[in-house]
């Protein structure tokens, strides 16, 4: 990202050599429109501007973004692509490879991939059908990414965020729970009755369990005289 001294500097170098002025609702107008140009490449973009603009005002923005290159598409290798998407299928005992569902292709490659994937016939024509469509199909995978690339810009070949990991309600303090209680409370049998042990094999089910009997403990001493 561009820094507010770059994108001063940029502007003072332009107006020593164009007519305009510069102003700081101007300078925060291309810090934003610059976020994606690095100091280093807006200042080689500066240079080349400087060497062929020939209008006599400071140029746009978007003459400076071009001349960094901040609006060339990133390339695509759809032959690669379809590759990984493959190496993300399974194997079945009974039926030998089968290779990934959309749905699958979504949750690791994103919306975009797995919207191109689709578009082209998904796994039945990329992958299990004959020569002919296999390359029909890969053909059209191309260019369904090349609309996607040019729609969500390189976002397009990023693969999803990570969700979020929950985070659990914080417990009673420890202080509270080793108090001695009004009569002896038996943690284990109360957890062990809690619920089912497979359900345990879910760690936040069994934190949340845990949570919800120390509350019940907390309830039962401040209740005892």
């Amino acid at each position: 990202m561009a820094t507010r001294q770059a994108v001063l500097a940029t502007l003072t170098m332009l107006a020593r050599e164009y007519a305009g002025t510069v102003t700081e609702e101007k300078a925060d107008l291309w810090l934003a429109a610059l976020e994606d140009v690095s100091d280093v490449a807006l200042a080689a973009a500066v240079a080349t501007v400087i060497k062929t603009h020939t209008g006599g005002f400071i140029p746009p923005v978007a003459v400076i973004r071009e001349a960094a290159g901040a609006n060339a598409l990133p390339a695509i290798d759809a032959g690669r692509l379809l590759r990984e998407i493959d190496r993300l299928g399974e194997h079945n005992p009974a039926t030998g490879w089968q290779s990934p569902s959309v749905e699958v292709v979504r949750q690791i490659k994103g919306d975009a991939v797995a919207d191109a994937y689709a578009a082209a016939g998904g796994p039945e024509r990329l992958f299990e059908g004959g020569a002919t469509t296999r390359e029909i199909a890969a053909r059209e995978f191309a260019q369904e990414m090349a609309a996607q690339v040019k729609t969500r810009g390189a976002a397009a070949l990023l693969p999803p965020a990570a969700p979020a990991v929950p985070q659990l309600a914080a417990g009673p303090a420890a202080a509270e729970i080793e108090a001695p209680a009004a009569e002896p409370f038996d943690w284990c049998a109360a957890l062990a009755t809690s619920a089912p042990v497979q359900d345990f094999a879910n760690l936040e089910l069994l934190a949340a369990a845990a949570h919800a009997l120390a509350a019940k403990y907390l309830a039962r001493k401040r209740a005892a005289p």
